[in-house]
C-alpha cells in the first residue's frame, strides 16, 4: 500500500517492517507492536535516537522476532532495513540500503494460479500454516485456501470447525477470527458456514 496522506507511516522505523495500516497517523503512533521487533508504535520510537537506541538493542539480541510464527522463510534483516525510511536510518541501515539490490517486486495477478501457488508454498508446509502473511493480499490467498476445507452450504457446529482448524494451526480460535472478520466465515453463534 503506497503512503496516501503525507503525514502516515507504514513501515516500522526500527526494523523496516511494511504494514498495510499505518503505524503512524498524523504524529501519534498507533500502539501496536511491531510483529518483527516488537517495537510499541509510539512509544520508543518517537525520536531518532529512541530509534536507534531501539534498533541497536534488537541487533545486538540477534534480531529475535516478537511473534516468530509472522517471520517469513530466508527472512534476513538486512533485506528488509532497505525499507526502513531514510529520515529513521544509521549508518548500519545506510550501508544496507546502499548495499542492496532492489527488493523484488509483487507478482501481479497477470498469473494468478502461479501467484497462488507461490503464495501457498512460501507460507504453507506438509498441509499447515508455517507463517502468517505480512501482507493482506498474501492473508486472502491462503484464507481463501483454508477456507476451501469447509464445504459450501454445510452448517458447522464450533467443535467442528475447531478440528479442520486445527489441522492448519494450533490456534484454531485465531484462525477463525481472521476467517470470520475477512468474509469466508460466517456464523449465528450455533453455527459456522463458508460463504
Amino acid at each position: 500500500m503506497a503512503d496516501d496522506h503525507p503525514h502516515r507511516e507504514y513501515t516500522c522505523r526500527v526494523c523496516g517492517f511494511h504494514y498495510e495500516s499505518p503505524t503512524w497517523d498524523g504524529g501519534t503512533g498507533s500502539q501496536d507492536i511491531c510483529l518483527c521487533c516488537g517495537t510499541q508504535f509510539g512509544y520508543a520510537d518517537t525520536t531518532l535516537d529512541g530509534v536507534w537506541e531501539v534498533r541497536a538493542k534488537w541487533a545486538a539480541a540477534g534480531h529475535p522476532w516478537s511473534h516468530p510464527e509472522y517471520r517469513p522463510p530466508d527472512w534476513e534483516p538486512g533485506a528488509q532495513f532497505v525499507q526502513v525510511p531514510d529520515r529513521w536510518a544509521d549508518a548500519d541501515v545506510l550501508a544496507h540500503k546502499l548495499s542492496a539490490a532492489p527488493l523484488p517486486t509483487m507478482r501481479t495477478s497477470a498469473d494468478p494460479e502461479a501467484e497462488r501457488a507461490e503464495v501457498l508454498d512460501r507460507f504453507c508446509r506438509d498441509g499447515r500454516l508455517a507463517y502468517f502473511p505480512a501482507t493482506r493480499h498474501e492473508w486472502m490467498i491462503v484464507l481463501e485456501h483454508i477456507a476451501s476445507g469447509f464445504e459450501p452450504g454445510v452448517m458447522y457446529r464450533r467443535l467442528e470447525v475447531d478440528e479442520v482448524l486445527k489441522a492448519w494451526h494450533g490456534k484454531p480460535a485465531l484462525l477463525l477470527g481472521v476467517l470470520i472478520g475477512n468474509g469466508f466465515i460466517e456464523n449465528d453463534n450455533q453455527h459456522y458456514w463458508r460463504t
